[in-house]
């Protein structure tokens, strides 16, 4: 029979007429679904009719099957090997490598928080801040927050986990409250910093560097403030990596204006935390994340 294009196939609705078609011409009966073929002479041989159980998936692919913008659909499991899920493994993608991890790659990686709330926080017996009430709004429940007075420090030790994007940023701040004092401190500043040496397994660490987290109150009681971040270089560092962090309140000569001094005008924390990128549900080893 000879090779017939897909302009030689027509469809229609009932059996086809052989008189409207040439030798070896295709056509469907939608209604039925059958399909017919003319032989030579005036003779349509029939196939069919077809149902949904009739079609096989094509398992002999031996090159790329393109859908363009077609959608492709199923009920049942797909398997796949290697798979990519975005601009097509360039630089922006999802991806299942041919071990089953899962992998992000450009902006399809996404950030966290590393989160230290105070009962985190070790106390050295001098210069601690104060457990003190608060009630938001003036009614309901009381709640106890630890609020720092200047020169009020805590410690605090954490370590970055297995999905660390190895080698990024940490993006530092802290959120704070000035609990009912927001009207009084409007437009003051809390001298918040943070101390902090990082190091890998195996690894010494480094004198400190400070990360100045000074904020200005935005005169509202109860508000739930936040300070700007504050870039922390990761160059170079890994997986179970430790901060070692000194949080206090100080006044390096105009960074902390508040003026209530008692332990229930000061500021209180809330929470520090740590933004950092994520590139991996977690490690594949156990002790290393070793990447692809």
């Amino acid at each position: 029979m000879p090779r017939k294009d897909l302009a030689q196939f027509r469809s229609g609705s009932g059996a086809p007429n052989p008189a409207n078609f040439v030798d070896f011409e295709l056509a469907f009966d939608d209604t039925n679904n059958r399909l017919y073929i003319r032989e030579s002479g005036a003779t349509m041989i029939r196939i069919g009719p077809f149902t949904a159980a009739d079609f096989v998936p094509y398992t002999g692919a031996t090159a790329n099957v393109d859908l363009g913008a077609f959608n492709l659909t199923t009920t049942g499991g797909v398997t796949a090997g290697a798979s990519t899920f975005g601009d097509g493994g360039i630089t922006d993608y999802s991806q299942f490598d041919a071990d089953g991890r899962f992998l992000l790659k450009g902006k399809a990686q996404v950030w966290e928080d590393l989160r230290i709330v105070p009962g985190a926080f070790q106390f050295a017996g001098a210069a601690d801040p104060s457990l003190e009430n608060w009630q938001p709004g003036g009614a309901g429940a009381t709640f106890k927050v630890y609020k720092f007075r200047k020169n009020d420090e805590v410690f605090i030790t954490v370590q970055l986990p297995h999905n660390y994007k190895e080698g990024s940023d940490l993006e530092g701040h802290l959120h704070w409250t000035p609990c009912d004092r927001g009207n009084e401190e409007n437009g003051a500043t809390v001298g918040w910093k943070a101390d902090y040496s990082w190091a890998n397994r195996v690894t010494a660490f480094a004198a400190s560097a400070t990360i100045d987290l000074s904020d200005a109150c935005s005169g509202t009681d109860d508000l739930h403030e936040k300070t700007a971040s504050v870039t922390i270089t990761g160059t170079g560092k890994e997986i179970s990596s430790m901060l070692l962090i000194r949080l206090y309140r100080s006044d390096t000569g105009a960074d902390d204006t508040w003026a209530g001094t008692s332990n229930a005008q000061s500021p209180a924390i809330l929470e520090l935390d740590f933004h950092f990128e994520i590139d991996s549900l977690g490690s594949d080893l156990e002790r290393s994340k070793d990447p692809p």
